[in-house]
């Protein structure tokens, strides 16, 4: 029980790729408060029209905030990370700057009460010839990024889809990633399906002696739905507890409205009803 109480008042972090927030935004902010994540990380964001101040407004519930990075030559990427008010998040680096052409980033630094940290967020793109990405050259800007990233005092946990399948240990691409960790001290802490066809695309990375994560990963059905309540999103969300304490809420009385929408699964229509409500922080 007491283990139970301890872990509830520790920061969680959450990692997922939504594929778009725009038919979703919704039911992601349910996703960050039903669960009570203080950090979501989101891959494939989808930002980058004249919507997103609306969508923008669906996805951040009270509370929170969001810095996000899209990348402007491109469709259907970008990344997001949102997170809860008496949390300091600052972009270090990202995808604007240039410096990388095979995958997505953003770098941030974090500080939650005492504890300092680095959070990296990262989308690998699956090679294709009309995106012109290889795997060899994101290897090799991995290995660059990883020189300097390592050189950080601070614990570092770096999150996000680089769309390897590090469920089998056999594919040439996963060994050279697994080797280049190992140099950097590096490990890769998920396992299981993070993907609805049984592959772990999805990472969470730390030092190998890293004092950050508290337990393991575990790989959860974020429960998805689009405006007209139907199944969306073909990731799994990975989350993890951290050794640090969960920022004090300001004081201030909020009022949440809850959304009405019909919910399908699994062939049952679920009914969430309208519900307003206050409660004070203290």
């Amino acid at each position: 029980m007491k283990d139970c109480l301890k872990t509830a008042k520790l920061l969680t972090l959450s990692s997922l790729n939504c594929r778009s927030v725009k038919n979703k935004a919704l039911s992601i902010a349910d996703l960050v408060t039903s669960r009570n994540i203080d950090i979501l990380v989101l891959t494939e964001i989808w930002l980058g029209t004249s919507i997103d101040a609306q969508v923008l407004s669906e996805l951040v519930p009270p509370g929170y905030d969001i810095l996000h990075v899209a990348r402007p030559d491109k469709r259907g990427i970008g990344v997001a990370v949102l997170f809860r008010e008496g949390l300091v998040l600052n972009i270090i680096q990202s995808t604007k700057d240039g410096i990388f052409t095979q995958f997505e980033h953003m770098e941030l630094s974090v500080k939650a009460g005492k504890t300092q940290m680095r959070l990296c967020i990262i989308y690998c793109p699956p090679p294709s010839g009309q995106n012109r990405f290889k795997a060899t050259m994101f290897l090799d800007e991995w290995s660059n990024y990883l020189d300097r990233l390592t050189t950080i005092p601070q614990e570092v946990i770096i999150t996000g889809d680089l769309n390897f399948h590090f469920d089998d240990p056999t594919d040439i691409n996963v060994r050279r990633f697994t080797r280049k960790l190992d140099a950097y001290g590096l490990v890769q802490r998920v396992t299981g399906a993070t993907h609805i066809r049984g592959h772990t695309l999805d990472v969470i990375i730390t030092r190998e002696n890293n004092s950050i994560i508290n337990g393991s990963p575990s790989i959860v059905d974020p429960c998805l739905y689009d405006s007209r309540g139907k199944d969306s999103g073909d990731h799994f969300a990975i989350q993890v507890t951290l050794d640090c304490a969960k920022p004090q809420h300001s004081k201030k009385e909020v009022t949440e409205l809850c959304y009405f929408c019909a919910r399908f699964h699994r062939g049952h229509q679920i009914i969430c009803h309208l519900i307003m409500y206050k409660w004070r922080c203290r």
